[in-house]
């Protein structure tokens, strides 16, 4: 697909050497001029990408040992949690908690006593985000000795954890919804606050990672094939 993106490029300037032989040598030497520039331009690109995976790997690296690697048999998928909270998991009262999963998601797990509910949002400032709809499964959202536990992760979970910690130094209420209603809320107090903005900011920084990670491939392809092409 790249190449074909390429060669959709490249062709309109093959097509215009077709002139007089002095017309094909400045239209020539303009075509490779043009390729040597494209070439400047994604080395610049490179450089910049890999200036900036140096910082998101030094913050990763000074995160890393904030968090305890979990594998539990009765689950799935390992995690991991802040190693001050991994005695408080799971939950035994109304709050939230954060992890990611091994495949390195961001995951809320949020708990309700005395209810039930299947989705959260949350509030500050005049302003929210909404978690997606979990229905009770007994798989990701489950019932026990008037317990609700509903696990969220995917984009909206994102939204959420970046809306905590971008509003880390004001109040924020969590509300328990069902069925668009709410059931419930909860004031998060500041070390939950905390907690969820410190693994939402590390999941963010893995993520940036891959990106960034992506991105110099790419564009160390994207050189390559101009090369050859030039050759």
């Amino acid at each position: 697909m790249k190449k074909i993106i390429l060669l959709a490029i490249f062709l309109p300037l093959i097509a215009s050497c077709g002139g007089k032989k002095g017309e094909k040598t400045n239209a020539g030497d303009t075509y490779r001029n043009s390729l040597q520039d494209s070439i400047k331009t994604a080395q610049s690109k490179i450089d910049s990408c890999t200036l900036k995976i140096r910082e998101v790997t030094s913050t990763i690296d000074s995160q890393i040992g904030n968090f305890t690697n979990v594998e539990n048999p009765r689950e799935v998928e390992g995690y991991y949690i802040l190693s001050n909270w991994q005695s408080r998991y799971p939950l035994q009262s109304t709050g939230i908690i954060a992890r990611i999963s091994k495949s390195e998601q961001f995951e809320l797990i949020a708990v309700l006593k005395g209810g039930t509910f299947d989705q959260i949002e949350v509030k500050s400032e005049g302003k929210s985000a909404f978690s997606s709809v979990v229905p009770n499964d007994q798989a990701l959202n489950y019932r026990r000795d008037g317990i609700t536990t509903v696990m969220f992760s995917g984009d909206e979970c994102n939204d959420v954890g970046k809306f905590i910690a971008d509003n880390g130094l004001n109040d924020i209420t969590l509300c328990y919804l069902e069925s668009g209603r709410q059931k419930s809320s909860w004031h998060i107090p500041a070390e939950y606050v905390e907690m969820v903005s410190q693994t939402w900011s590390f999941a963010s920084a893995n993520r940036e990672l891959h990106s960034l990670e992506l991105q110099n491939s790419m564009l160390h392809q994207k050189i390559d094939i101009i090369r050859r092409h030039l050759e």
